[in-house]
């Protein structure tokens, strides 16, 4: 009676917060994004955006002075972040408290996982190329980059879905992964409901300066950390990606011009870009390049998985 007591309770109240994040990983590779779910249910990310969406288009007034629309924009993120952590906190007290619940909880950090998506992003605008050259390429790479892609080149793309792949990889899967462990369910809500914040309200758009301000910030500093670990995955990565030169991306990550750039994920892009630079070669990105990145993509992300399995280990350990 014992131990089916104890195969119960291991069963209703499911794996650690560790043990969901490898699980959240794996079933992300499996079923990527599930299109067929978010038809059904609502996605995380998206109520995020529509609630910062929603303040922003109430607050964010052009005839407000220079003052109230900082003020504004720091009550806005004050309220996104404290929104995030009265969510994430009821997440990890009803997954403790509640059986079964921590398949709610599983569901969630999938959806907020980004791992095998943008590689099957990059992968169509490959394929489109593939099936109907440069109009091919431009019609699936305004689906990730937008309508700016009627314009772009062919190397243009190329070089942009190279830079979507480590941007997506620092914010969408190491951003995540790493305040999920260090700070449990309610620092994995804050960082995504941060970055979503700081990219809906980047204060590089016109109609978002000094508004923006602040949550542009918030984010770049609490994404540094997650970026130079990307970085740093990227580099290693390269050890196994033919062609690939990890000495490179790790001088691209001390180049003064980078490591001082505003958007902290940058340093993870200039990283992945530096290492699949060949010698000599030109900026231009070709097509075999993009399959190259997307190669340094699947490398960097199952060390990424073998880092929190090296996690869990150590902690078990102590």
């Amino acid at each position: 009676m014992t131990a089916l007591q104890f195969d119960y309770e291991t069963l209703a109240f499911g794996p650690d917060l560790v043990g969901l994040c490898l699980l959240a990983m794996a079933l992300d590779v499996l079923f990527g994004s599930a299109p067929s779910l978010r038809r059904l249910l609502p996605h995380p990310a998206l109520i995020m955006a529509a609630l910062i969406g929603g303040l922003a288009n109430r607050l964010n007034r052009a005839e407000r002075g220079p003052t109230a629309r900082l003020v504004r924009g720091l009550l806005v993120e004050l309220v996104v972040i404290g929104a995030a952590f009265i969510a994430g906190t009821a997440v990890g007290y009803l997954t403790n408290l509640v059986p079964f619940f921590w398949l709610v909880s599983l569901l969630l950090l999938v959806s907020l996982t980004v791992l095998r998506g943008p590689f099957d992003e990059v992968g169509r605008v490959t394929r489109g190329y593939l099936a109907s050259g440069l109009a091919g390429t431009r019609k699936e790479a305004a689906m990730v980059i937008g309508p700016a892609s009627a314009k772009m080149t062919e190397a243009q793309i190329n070089r942009a879905m190279a830079e979507h792949l480590a941007g997506r990889y620092a914010d969408g899967l190491i951003g995540g992964i790493f305040w999920l462990l260090l700070l449990g369910w309610p620092g994995f809500f804050i960082w995504r409901a941060i970055n979503i914040a700081g990219r809906l309200l980047d204060d590089d758009r016109s109609d978002m300066s000094l508004f923006g301000l602040i949550a542009t910030r918030v984010n770049e500093a609490v994404g540094l950390l997650p970026a130079l670990l990307a970085a740093l995955l990227f580099a290693l990565a390269a050890i196994f990606v033919p062609g690939a030169n990890p000495a490179r991306a790790l001088s691209a990550m001390f180049n003064k011009n980078i490591s001082s750039a505003r958007h902290s994920e940058r340093l993870a892009v200039a990283a992945a870009l530096a290492a699949l630079k060949k010698q000599g070669q030109e900026k231009l990105m070709t097509g075999p390049d993009v399959v190259r990145a997307q190669y340094l993509y699947a490398v960097a992300s199952l060390l990424a998985f073998a880092l929190v399995i090296v996690w869990a280990t150590l902690r078990y350990a102590i």
